[in-house]
């Protein structure tokens, strides 16, 4: 729970894997609605991850109406 929207809670999951030898990251933030779930997802590679993960966490200050 990294962040509560509108009073909603968060659930965020990170794996990290290997993909044909190249390290690689994913991230995915889930939102439920009341009778929708809002799905965000960062993939890239792993070395990037550290300064993209700040950005996309950070994003989601900005989010309205949910």
């Amino acid at each position: 729970n990294p962040l509560r929207i509108n009073k909603r809670d968060t659930f965020l999951l990170v794996l990290k894997y290997n993909f044909f030898g190249q390290p690689c990251f994913r991230s995915i933030l889930f939102v439920n609605r009341d009778r929708e779930q809002i799905r965000c997802q960062l993939t890239c590679r792993d070395s990037d991850s550290k300064e993209l993960q700040q950005a996309f966490l950070a994003s989601q200050y900005t989010w309205q109406n949910l």
